[in-house]
C-alpha cells in the first residue's frame, strides 16, 4: 500500500512538474523550455515518468496557455493574433538576431555568469556537479540547457537563472556528504566543512551588500529624476500654489534613463 501510494504520489508532482514547465514557457519565458526539454527527458530516461503521461498532459497544458497568451495579449496590444513569446525566439533563435543585443564569447555563462550569481558558493557547485553522480539526473540536463544558450550570441545572467536552484543543490549536498564523512574523526576535521560554509555564507553576504551599494549609485537616470523632483518641490506642497499658479511639467522619459547602468 505504501508503495502504491508513493508511485501515485511521484506521478501526480511528475504531471504538474510538466504542466507548469510548458505553461511557464508558453506564456511567460520560452527560454525555460530549453531547461524543460533535457529535464523531461531524463525523466523519461530514468521510467520515473511515463511517456504517454508526459504527451497528454504536455498537449493540454500546451493548447491551454497557447490560448490563454494570445487571448490576453493579441487584446492589451490590439494585434491579433499575437504570442509573444513565439515572437521573441523567432527574433532570438530563428533568425538568429539576439548579436543585435550584444555579443559574449561561447564560455561567457560557465566563467563569467554563473560566477557572478553563485558567488563564492561557484567552487563548491563545480565540485558538487562533478563528484556527485546521484545528482546527475539534475545537472545534466541543467548543464545541457546552459551549453544551449551558450550557442546563442548574445548572452545575459537571466536566461540561465533557473539553473540556480540546481546548482545550490550540488553545492549542499556536497558540504551534507563532507559533515557526514567526518563524523567520528577528530574535532578539528569536523569543523572544517562548517567553517567553509560559514565562511562562503559570509563572503557572499558581503558580496551582495556591496554589489547592492554599487547598484544604488548606479542608476544616473535616477539622479536626474530626484533633480527634477527637487526642482518643482515647492509647487507639491500643500498652501505654496494654487491651480492657477501650478506649473504642468510634460517630461519625456527616453529609454537610456531607465535603464540602470547599461549607459553612460
Amino acid at each position: 500500500m505504501a508503495t502504491v501510494r508513493s508511485e501515485s504520489y511521484r506521478a501526480m508532482h511528475c504531471r504538474r512538474m510538466v504542466a507548469m514547465l510548458v505553461v511557464a514557457s508558453v506564456i511567460f519565458r520560452f527560454e525555460v523550455a530549453v531547461f524543460a526539454i533535457p529535464m523531461i527527458s531524463a525523466e523519461l530516461l530514468a521510467r520515473s515518468i511515463a511517456p504517454l503521461m508526459v504527451a497528454r498532459v504536455a498537449c493540454i497544458a500546451f493548447v491551454a496557455s497557447l490560448a490563454a497568451t494570445i487571448a490576453v495579449d493579441s487584446y492589451y496590444w490590439q494585434q491579433v493574433p499575437l504570442w509573444p513569446e513565439w515572437q521573441v525566439f523567432q527574433f532570438n533563435v530563428i533568425q538568429n538576431k539576439s548579436s543585435l543585443w550584444g555579443v559574449s564569447p561561447w564560455h561567457a555563462y560557465f566563467t563569467v555568469f554563473i560566477p557572478k550569481l553563485l558567488l563564492a558558493g561557484t567552487p563548491l557547485a563545480l565540485l558538487g556537479v562533478l563528484s556527485l553522480p546521484s545528482l546527475w539526473r539534475f545537472t545534466l540536463p541543467t548543464m545541457i540547457a546552459i551549453a544551449v544558450f551558450s550557442y546563442l550570441p548574445h548572452k545575459e545572467w537571466r536566461f540561465i537563472i533557473h539553473a540556480v536552484p540546481i546548482l545550490n543543490l550540488a553545492s549542499a549536498h556536497l558540504v551534507n556528504k563532507a559533515v557526514v564523512s567526518t563524523r567520528g574523526s577528530a574535532k578539528i576535521l569536523r569543523l572544517v566543512p562548517r567553517l567553509a560554509l560559514t565562511l562562503v555564507l559570509l563572503v557572499n553576504l558581503s558580496l551582495t551588500g556591496i554589489g547592492v551599494w554599487r547598484a544604488y549609485y548606479n542608476y544616473p537616470g535616477g539622479v536626474a529624476f530626484e533633480k527634477l523632483h527637487d526642482m518643482y518641490k515647492d509647487s507639491t506642497q500643500p498652501g505654496k500654489c494654487t491651480a492657477a499658479t501650478t506649473p504642468v511639467v510634460v517630461v519625456h522619459k527616453d529609454a537610456p534613463p531607465v535603464h540602470p547602468g547599461d549607459y553612460d
